[in-house]
């Protein structure tokens, strides 16, 4: 396909604030471009639109907060009857508001994540009711796969979340209640988490290029990627501060979480542009960094009082690196324009 020929493609399609995220992310646009095309597709006049969302959000989540909070709190003076039916009719509720609100709709896709939440909630009370026994990850996997289908009609970003969260929540159960690793195992949990995350986000990376609607929105990516920071970041800091040599899957999965780290520094500054991910593995990496330079200091020097000095210097240091860098990779994104 010729250069003429993208040309042509790209001012035939429709203005919107995804394409030009899109332009932004790949390099194509500037930030001042940036800003005065969204400025021009989402207009100050349409805030009433944007709060009239974010209360209607707002007012589910405390609904459902309440319903779960009533059967905590009245959980003795209900008659296992009326716990059943009144959270079936809740469900069937949802579910029927999902339908008559249709799926597109940002009602009809509350409602139909209110009849997953609820749907969790009567696995709980079932759980309760007849003291079965099972595990929590037992709960969790049975929850995850009765939503799968919801999850796929919806199509909604927040669905998919709590799917992938409770997913993580089946796995990190079923490894301390059912698998029970030995000593020298006990942190491949965290390489099986990395594992299923990284694999989430380059599905999700891949619909967005395949302009799938609903993962469209930079805060599928970001809250993916703080996930995964944050995950790779607890044994890093583990091995890092227990100097603990002798556990492979400490080093295994610190090693990882190395590499993921640093597979983001590359792919989100040269490949798929994002200046907030860049940003939060900056800082990631920058507090790591701190903490090999105070294992150092703490080995070799044993004045306290020199010590802490050293040390300060040390973070001043490592964290005014990072800012240059930031600073001097945001100028560059600036410089950058629409290519010809």
């Amino acid at each position: 396909m010729n250069q003429y020929h993208d040309s042509i493609t790209l001012l035939e399609e429709k203005a919107t604030p995804l394409v030009v995220e899109s332009l932004y992310q790949h390099g194509l646009l500037s930030q001042n471009g940036r800003e005065k095309g969204l400025a021009y597709l989402n207009p100050h006049q349409n805030w009433g639109y944007w709060i009239s969302n974010i209360l209607l959000i707002l007012g589910w989540v405390f609904i459902l907060s309440g319903i779960i909070y009533f059967f905590a709190f009245n959980w003795h003076k209900m008659s296992s009857y009326y716990k059943f039916s009144s959270i079936q009719v809740l469900i069937l509720v949802c579910l029927a508001g999902a339908w008559a609100y249709e799926i597109d709709n940002l009602r009809g896709k509350l409602f139909l994540t209110g009849g997953c939440v609820l749907i969790g909630v009567f696995l709980a009370v079932f759980g309760q009711i007849y003291q079965t026994g099972a595990d929590s990850y037992q709960l969790f996997l049975a929850w995850t796969l009765i939503i799968t289908p919801l999850v796929l009609i919806g199509q909604f970003a927040p669905l998919w979340a709590i799917w992938l969260l409770l997913i993580n929540l089946t796995v990190i159960f079923y490894w301390q209640q059912d698998f029970l690793p030995t000593k020298n195992h006990q942190y491949y949990l965290y390489v099986i988490l990395l594992g299923i995350n990284s694999i989430c986000l380059m599905v999700r990376e891949w619909l967005y290029n395949r302009k799938v609607d609903c993962l469209q929105g930079r805060w599928h990516r970001i809250l993916l990627c703080i996930a995964l920071l944050m995950i790779s970041f607890i044994p890093m800091t583990l091995f890092i501060m227990d100097n603990n040599f002798t556990n492979p899957s400490l080093f295994i999965s610190a090693l990882v979480g190395y590499c993921l780290q640093m597979s983001f520094l590359y792919h989100y500054r040269y490949y798929m542009r994002d200046q907030w991910v860049f940003a939060l593995t900056v800082m990631s990496l920058s507090v790591i960094t701190c903490e090999i330079g105070y294992q150092i200091l703490d080995k070799f020097v044993k004045n306290d009082v020199l010590n802490y000095l050293l040390l300060t210097l040390v973070v001043l240091g490592i964290f005014s690196g990072s800012a240059y860098l930031l600073r001097k990779t945001s100028q560059r994104r600036a410089t950058w324009q629409v290519a010809p």
